[in-house]
């Protein structure tokens, strides 16, 4: 009888291979822990090594240098967009003014009065006065400064 019980199947219920499984999950989830624990120690290891600090600090130098580049070609832009805008207000002004001259120049009045402008004459039947200046009244006593001995005693004092 004895041996009966030894050579016999075991038999096995099923509230034991309930906790056999329950055990081979629990013992499965504690070495992906631990898988997972020395997994992290290589990834910190490896992040907080100075190498992967010195790279990260090198790229983000690089980065900053390409930002720094691209906000001062902003504020480039921006004063050459300012002095375009400027510049396009002041040839509209000046396109203005050349337009209101061409509608001068294309009467006959306007004509007329740029020519006695700039060529200084005048129409038959009319007499032109020239009005001259103080300073030019004493074009005598200017002469009269400018002798020879004027020019030695000039050297002299």
């Amino acid at each position: 009888m004895f041996e009966d019980k030894f050579l016999a199947k075991p038999k096995i219920y099923l509230h034991d291979s309930q906790f056999l499984i329950r055990d081979s999950v629990l013992i499965l989830l504690e070495l992906k822990q631990m898988l997972n624990l020395k997994e992290k120690r290589i990834v910190r290891k490896i992040i907080y090594s100075k190498i992967t600090l010195g790279i990260l600090i090198v790229l983000l130098l690089i980065v900053a240098r390409g930002v720094w580049r691209v906000y001062g070609e902003a504020k480039m832009t921006e004063k050459n967009e300012y002095t375009a805008q400027q510049e396009l207000k002041e040839l509209e002004e000046r396109k203005k003014r050349i337009g209101m001259e061409i509608d001068k120049l294309n009467s006959v009045s306007g004509i007329e009065k740029e020519i006695r402008n700039k060529f200084s004459v005048v129409k038959e039947g009319e007499e032109m006065v020239m009005i001259l200046d103080e300073k030019n009244t004493n074009y005598k006593e200017d002469l009269k400064k400018d002798t020879f001995w004027s020019k030695i005693l000039g050297w002299i004092r």
